[in-house]
């Protein structure tokens, strides 16, 4: 199919569809000009930034990798028709995914390393230059990233000079039955070399198809999914806190984790003696809670009343909760910096470290073995 250009009704010139010579000329075009990939047919007002070509992954390079003004992850790939590789496109393409997904089990190495892409701008003013958006928001956009990066949750674009009905079957049938985003863009390509024109028709296919799965990030996800995941990291880093210093804390202890709601919870089990203590952690929105939950001793559980008013006595500054059923005690730490997730990772791993010793300390004391 050829198409018509003119200047003002005159000169009409005709101008014959040509062919893009190699996948690397189609890297570099969308990485100068994203808006060739008409994301906003996806969801209106949705704009793409890419932020980086041949991004290295366990599993190879990604072509080209990018970003939405939504926190949406995009990982596009570029093929040519006549490339007997198109037919794996797909399979290339979550095989990435998948790397992307378990290569960065922490999501600040990946925030890290788009940066590093970025040069000097850096990520943040590159996505504030973009978006037009305020610096809050930008935080805020990173977290997103962060918690799609956490949930898997990664949109696939497979950029072709030619869409073939095999491959808008399989886009048909990952998206209605899966919960990955598959679209497939086919690049219309022309070339006036009269004036040096390059025109580009991109059309989209995969949009509107009805999921038969559960998919998408709530308004709360990334808050929640940030907590559950430092705490993850805390569970891990205390345990190798414990198993090396274990004769500062207890004979034998255990480490898990709960959640509810926006808070993700930890939980210290410690046994000393005839005893077994729980100390537990809170992470919310904007405040660490930590504190002793739970008390058992052999043929005297009345003890852990005692046990209360002796920790409160020496840690002052404790407060109880009478809405808990448990009623414990605790102190809470506001949270300075929401958006560094390595800082409260670190908070997380050193008020339960010292709690924890400070409670065993206080169990070891005279007036809690006379009972």
């Amino acid at each position: 199919m050829a198409i018509i250009i003119s200047k003002d009704g005159k000169d009409a010139k005709r101008v014959e569809k040509a062919s893009v010579d190699y996948e690397s000329y189609l890297q570099q075009y969308i990485h100068l000009n994203p808006d060739i990939l008409p994301v906003h047919e996806i969801s209106e007002g949705t704009k793409l930034l890419v932020l980086a070509r041949e991004f290295q992954t366990t599993s190879g390079p990604i072509d080209a990798l990018g970003i939405d003004n939504e926190g949406h992850i995009y990982i596009i790939e570029t093929k040519l028709l006549r490339n007997p590789d198109r037919r794996l496109i797909v399979a290339q393409a979550l095989d990435y995914g998948a790397a992307l997904w378990k290569g960065y089990e922490r999501p600040d190495e990946f925030i890290k390393a788009l940066g590093d892409k970025c040069g000097d701008e850096g990520l943040s003013e590159k996505i504030l230059k973009s978006f037009g958006i305020s610096d809050d928001e930008v935080i805020g956009l990173i977290e997103k990233v962060k918690a799609n990066l956490q949930e898997g949750s990664i949109r696939f674009i497979l950029l072709m000079d030619k869409l073939h009905d095999h491959l808008k079957d399989l886009i048909v049938f990952m998206n209605q039955n899966s919960k990955f985003d598959f679209y497939g863009v086919e690049l219309d390509f022309y070339k006036y070399d009269d004036l040096g024109l390059e025109i580009m028709i991109p059309n989209m296919f995969g949009m509107g198809i009805r999921k038969d799965v559960g998919s998408g990030i709530s308004v709360e996800a990334p808050i929640r999914i940030m907590n559950r995941r430092i705490m993850k990291e805390a569970r891990k880093e205390l345990i190798g806190i414990f198993e090396k210093d274990m004769h500062l804390f207890s004979e034998k202890f255990h480490v898990w984790q709960s959640r509810s709601g926006n808070s993700a919870h930890l939980f210290v089990g410690l046994h000393y003696e005839s005893t077994d203590l729980a100390i537990g952690a809170e992470l919310g929105q904007t405040t660490l809670k930590v504190g002793f939950y739970s008390w058992t001793e052999r043929g005297q559980v009345a003890a852990t009343n005692l046990y209360k008013e002796n920790l409160s006595k020496a840690l002052p500054g404790l407060t109880k909760n009478p809405e808990d059923e448990n009623n414990p005690v605790h102190y809470e730490v506001p949270l300075a910096a929401r958006d560094n997730e390595q800082e409260i990772l670190d908070l997380v791993v050193g008020e339960v470290t010292k709690f924890t010793k400070q409670a065993l300390k206080v169990l070891e004391s005279k007036s809690n073995r006379t009972l």
